[in-house]
């Protein structure tokens, strides 16, 4: 399923090849790595389609594309491409691919050239129509969604482009469709959350033309190059609001608490929605709008300067309004310490201060549930750190680095932990309690993993496969690897031990073919794996 606010992004991204293409940086990324490859349209070169490498995995500061424009036999050139993960996507939303996917991922490495990857295109499809209400009357700005013909869930997901949803007519227009059979959707699904929307009226999701069960909407076809008008779709059921009224208050006094932030869940029967909004006022009272039928949470959540938590309060919305639900803030633990690097040589330490340390507190009271977020703390340039706003319970820490570019987002875990130059087996923080003296003992994240997976008896797309390594020992170490269009994958940011790379290949009516392996991941070293799948192998065998 992808939703209107996707398809905004995927254009979006088509505007900023554009721009950079107008506007090219002067500086070109350290490397000399390369991806060449030709677009065609049945079987003629197209020129003048602009095409671009983007980074898969960026940092705080975003690296712009690399940015090139086919020529007159729709060759192109991407160069001066530092190693990493990317995605080769053209930039022209009125042609789409006559792959399934919208975009190639690409593992580049060091002094690499790629050839040979490319692009058939044929002109996209259109859909366009009017969504009105029960009295014929425009709908504006209603989320309008498109999907396979199956419904929603089933499938891969529909790439196209469409405006954040239909205009002051009530008109709407999807483009860049693929050729295919869809059903259209607007509306909101009924166990969404919709608190926060401008608009009154909360439609339920209704397919065209006045459907609201999958199984009974009109499927559309979408021919290569083809407009399909007057798919009109009429909203004849709204759902029901209510407004919900709480207060945060102390839990000592059972003062308001002014200026208190606030998470809101929405709990579905595959898991939930979340969102905050406005701070408490200066009575302390939070009013949320426009709430519909369903089981939520909504607790307090720390922030700078108000280091406090909540147990969440569960309420449930049915056919009238609540009032006066009470969220009893309290004052929450700290922890202070300093932050000491372990078998980390001086040229790969971060600076101190470019370390950011999160900390989860979790009880078993809570089930589970920290204070709605993770409480953080920038580093100090001495490696000195303070956290607040914590709940009682068992610590576990994540130390991330601010990164200029490319490259893993986590390259340190912390080790141990140590009071008083004893190991905590456990890290644990009572009720308001105020610790000080902690020592975070950081060990290097620096091995690799990096691989290809082969196939017997057939091929398979990227979007079925699903490769994964777990450090053996930790059965909550299990980490996705993306694996691009050649069948090669990474995953960097490792602590040394073993891990098991596991390889899953999802075919249509049976069980995932396999296959795995163990590896040794040691500092600073890059360990390789070869995973081969017979696709037609029977799963239930070793």
């Amino acid at each position: 399923m992808i939703s209107s606010t996707l398809k905004v992004a995927g254009c979006l991204f088509a505007v900023s090849l554009i721009v950079h293409a107008q506007n090219p940086i002067q500086k070109t990324q350290s490397g000399v790595s390369s991806v060449s490859g030709k677009i065609t349209m049945k079987g003629n070169g197209v020129s003048g389609i602009l095409i671009g490498a983007r980074v898969a995995q960026q940092g705080p500061r975003r690296v712009p594309p690399v940015v090139t424009t086919t020529d007159q036999q729709g060759n192109y050139k991407l160069s001066n491409l530092a190693p990493g993960q990317y995605e080769i996507v053209t930039g022209a939303p009125q042609f789409v691919l006559t792959s399934s996917e919208p975009m190639r991922r690409l593992i580049i490495g060091e002094g690499e050239t790629i050839e040979n990857i490319d692009f058939t295109l044929v002109r996209g499809g259109v859909i366009t129509g009017k969504v009105v209400d029960a009295d014929g009357r425009p709908v504006i700005e209603e989320q309008v969604q498109v999907f396979g013909p199956d419904g929603p869930n089933v499938g891969p997901p529909i790439y196209g482009f469409t405006t954040i949803g239909p205009d002051d007519r009530g008109i709407y227009r999807i483009f860049g469709l693929p050729p295919g059979k869809y059903k259209v959707a607007a509306g909101s699904p009924e166990d969404r959350m919709t608190y926060g929307r401008i608009l009154g009226a909360v439609f339920s999701q209704t397919y065209y033309p006045s459907a609201n069960d999958a199984t009974k909407a009109t499927v559309v076809e979408v021919g290569e190059g083809s407009e399909v008008t007057n798919v009109d779709i009429t909203l004849r059921r709204t759902q029901p609001t209510f407004t919900v009224t709480a207060r945060v208050v102390d839990a000592d006094t059972g003062k308001p608490v002014a200026d208190a932030t606030w998470g809101l869940e929405k709990f579905r029967e595959n898991g939930s929605f979340g969102t905050s909004g406005m701070p408490s006022n200066a009575q302390g009272e939070i009013k949320l709008e426009n709430m519909t039928p369903g089981k939520y949470a909504l607790f307090v959540l720390a922030t700078l300067g108000h280091e406090v938590y909540s147990e969440p309060v569960h309420f449930e919305v049915v056919d009238q309004d609540i009032k006066d639900l009470v969220v009893k803030a309290s004052s929450g633990s700290s922890i202070a310490g300093t932050i000491v690097f372990e078998g980390v040589n001086e040229k790969a330490r971060p600076n101190l201060a470019e370390l950011m340390l999160y900390v989860h507190s979790m009880s078993e009271e809570a089930n589970g549930m920290s204070s709605g977020t993770m409480p953080q703390a920038l580093v100090s340039a001495d490696g000195s750190f303070r956290v607040g706003g914590l709940r009682p319970g068992t610590l576990y820490f994540s130390i991330f680095v601010h990164r200029k570019g490319p490259g893993p987002a986590n390259e340190f875990e912390v080790a141990r932990v140590e009071r008083d130059g004893v190991v905590l087996p456990k890290a644990e923080i009572k009720a308001r309690e105020q610790i000080k003296d902690l020592r975070l003992i950081v060990r290097s994240r620096s091995g690799r993993i990096r691989g290809i997976v082969k196939y017997e008896n057939g091929q398979v797309p990227s979007s079925y496969v699903q490769v994964t390594a777990k450090r053996v020992g930790d059965e909550n170490s299990e980490m996705a690897m993306q694996m691009d269009d050649r069948g090669r994958f990474i995953s960097e940011g490792l602590a040394a031990g073993v891990y098991e790379v596991r390889v899953l290949v999802y075919l249509s009516n049976r069980l995932p073919a396999q296959a795995k392996q163990q590896v040794v991941v040691s500092d600073n070293q890059v360990s390789e794996v070869t995973l081969t799948v017979d696709v037609q192998a029977d799963p239930r065998k070793p």
